[in-house]
């Protein structure tokens, strides 16, 4: 493009030396002199000396701004990240038992575990469980604890249903009708069913006979918790087993090498002294007077032998309850009764196979902390008899 004079303007503060615009003028071109323009002259032109420093003010607000921006963002994810851990972390208080029905989904169970006081945000631990995926709930009892975390909440729930078992115990010297009737006692179990599967056939132990299906004396008696879902054939089978273990653990096995009886015998002794002893000590003394009976072809005259044949339980017998018609009824049978009349205990099988070595052919009740007294002869029994009628425990 063309090139002409060009004049520019005065700046602030120059000195007017005269010079040339760009020093030396080139040949050709006209230069004006810059001179120095006046305050009043600037500010007729609409200049104001505080133009520069306002922009530079401008500048540093908008950084201090975004700076506080910044800063604000931060501690509000802070606060959220705190916030939410809070929430997260805790292992909580007192147990809380709740019962969740089956298949309860993310919304239910944030509804739930908030209304009985286990988590404290319902909204939030609703997403926490969408956020890990967690499956819908198995429906039953859970333990839960007081104001816990999210993670322990979910640890709590993945530990499922907890199983409620039921407490059964079966004292020493109980038979199959009175074990019937304890497991009848529980929820959704009948003491019919059970005594009739007893009787059936159905659950066998190692030491029945092939020609006997009662089970009576070969259900260990012991205290076992039983789950909801184990039924009567369930139950007798745990009860078999446990006679069986214990039975083996005994020595049950060897009774023809150390008293020359079956196991079977064994076992029917060991339930006659289940239900004639009281103390431990007497135990093997009364399996010696059983067995030295035996040998010498002598009745047993067991009063707990009647008892079961009448089917009754009391504490004392009457005359004509010795004349009762009964296999079992050993004042009128000799030898073992056909069967064990009760289920002993670890310590009277344990009697059975060792009895304590004696002549004893006697025995009577002679203190009332349950302690015998044994005899070898007749006239020794009856003066310890007539010792216990004085102090009245005949």
């Amino acid at each position: 493009m063309p090139s002409g004079p060009r004049y520019d303007p005065p700046a602030l503060g120059e000195e007017a030396d005269g010079d040339w615009v760009g020093g030396t003028a080139p040949v050709g071109v006209t230069a004006r002199r810059r001179r120095v323009m006046t305050m009043e002259e600037a500010a007729a032109h609409g200049w104001h000396p505080d133009h520069r420093r306002g922009g530079r003010h401008w500048g540093r607000w908008l950084l201090l701004t975004a700076g506080l921006v910044i800063i604000g963002l931060i501690v509000a994810a802070v606060a959220i990240v705190m916030w939410v851990s809070g929430h997260l972390s805790g292992g909580g208080g007192a147990e809380v038992d709740l019962t969740l029905p089956d298949g309860a989904g993310h919304g239910a169970l944030a509804t739930t575990l908030s209304h009985a006081g286990v988590i404290s945000d319902s909204w939030l631990f609703h997403h926490y469980l969408d956020y890990r995926g967690v499956a819908p709930a198995n429906g039953g009892p859970y333990v839960f604890h007081a104001h816990e975390g999210y993670r322990a909440a979910l640890h709590d729930l993945g530990q499922g249903p907890r199983i409620v078992q039921e407490r059964l115990t079966i004292p020493e010297g109980y038979d199959l009708t009175q074990i019937a009737d304890a497991v009848g006692k529980l929820p959704g179990r009948s003491a019919a069913r059970f005594l009739e599967l007893a009787r059936s056939g159905a659950v066998r132990s190692k030491y029945e006979p092939a020609d006997i299906n009662s089970l009576e004396g070969l259900v260990f008696p012991d205290t076992y918790f039983i789950d909801p879902a184990e039924d009567e054939q369930a139950i007798l089978q745990r009860m078999v087993d446990r006679f069986d273990q214990v039975a083996a653990s005994v020595g049950l096995d060897t009774s023809v090498q150390t008293t020359g009886l079956t196991p079977y015998q064994t076992l029917v002794v060991a339930s006659l002294i289940e239900k004639e002893a009281k103390l431990d000590v007497d135990r093997p003394m009364i399996a010696r007077v059983i067995l030295n009976r035996l040998k010498d072809k002598m009745r047993l005259q067991i009063d707990a032998t009647v008892l079961y044949a009448e089917g009754v339980h009391k504490d004392r017998i009457l005359n004509s309850d010795l004349a009762t018609n009964s296999p079992y009824n050993t004042y009128r049978v000799a030898g073992l009764p056909p069967g064990p009349i009760a289920s002993p205990g670890r310590a009277s099988l344990a009697a059975a196979l060792n009895p304590t070595p004696g002549t004893w052919l006697y025995y009577v009740l002679i203190d009332p902390s349950g302690k015998h007294a044994f005899a070898t002869t007749s006239s020794e029994f009856e003066r310890l008899k007539a010792e216990a009628h004085a102090k009245g425990l005949l």
